[in-house]
């Protein structure tokens, strides 16, 4: 009965375990891709992030230092101060190391490339300078070192170092936020195509659950039409039983081979007096 009951049922409706296995490889695998591409977008806002900071530290500390240097040597030159001296000396030196690490900076564009040139050059001119003012007030031609500290060439150089340097710091910072506003609108339609993702997977997933609830209708009426049949043969049965057993003859079911009895009824039973 059991076994004839699992037959009946895979005989008919079957659920759709095709449809619930496609259901779940779309559902998982659209989640993971998008998961993934968030994630992504969110390590490359966060290293943008990174090399905004870094840069901007490290360019504002060139023109910071470059400064400090300007007024170390015109203190030295005004007030003849061997701490101002030292002061610049290490200023210097800490210049030359910045610039250095430099080459580990990317620069990607032309017009950037340009803009550093043109503040290293004018850099250059004002340290030679600034040397050169230097050496005469220390070999006693305290006013010629600051004609030279002082006046047009010297102010011209620093205001052409200071243009560059602002100018390259501008465009670095606002190629920067350009990067990241793109990473960020990536971000955003990545969140937007997992909302319709989701929308097409909620949709799907309702049309599978619709489906397996016409399964389940379609299952539960075919059970309760097979407990019918079972009553109305448990029926049939039965009164083939009695009919058999409250008959007014005696009846005899006897092995035709064996000539055994089989089975009889009450009658016969009062007939053979058992």
């Amino acid at each position: 009965m059991k076994l004839f009951f699992h037959k009946w049922i895979t005989a008919g409706s079957k659920p759709p375990l095709g449809w619930l296995a496609l259901a779940v490889l779309f559902t998982v695998s659209m989640f993971f891709w998008l998961g993934w591409h968030v994630y992504n977008s969110s390590l490359m806002i966060q290293k943008i992030q990174g090399i905004y900071v870094k840069n901007d530290s490290y360019w504002h500390k060139v023109v910071d230092l470059s400064r400090q240097m300007t007024l170390s040597s015109r203190t030295v030159a005004i007030h003849q101060d061997t701490i101002w001296l030292n002061k610049y000396r290490r200023l210097a030196t800490e210049f030359d190391i910045l610039l250095q690490t430099q080459t580990t900076l990317r620069i990607e564009y032309e017009d950037d490339i340009d803009l550093l040139a043109q503040a290293r050059s004018a850099r250059q001119a004002l340290r030679i300078i600034e040397e050169s003012a230097l050496n005469q007030i220390q070999s006693g031609h305290r006013e010629a070192g600051l004609k030279q500290l002082f006046d047009e060439n010297y102010e011209r150089q620093e205001q052409v170092f200071l243009n560059a340097m602002n100018e390259f710091i501008e465009q670095s910072r606002q190629r920067l936020i350009n990067k990241l506003n793109e990473e960020k609108i990536k971000e955003l339609e990545s969140l937007w195509a997992a909302f319709f993702i989701f929308l097409i997977s909620f949709s799907f997933w309702i049309m599978l659950i619709r489906r397996l609830q016409r399964w389940g209708d379609i299952l539960s009426q075919e059970i309760i039409e097979h407990r019918k049949a079972e009553e109305v043969t448990r029926k049939s049965e039965q009164k083939y039983q009695d009919l058999f057993e409250y008959a007014n003859e005696p009846i005899f079911i006897v092995d035709p081979n064996t000539h055994r009895f089989l089975d009889f009824n009450q009658q016969a039973m009062r007939s053979l007096k058992y």
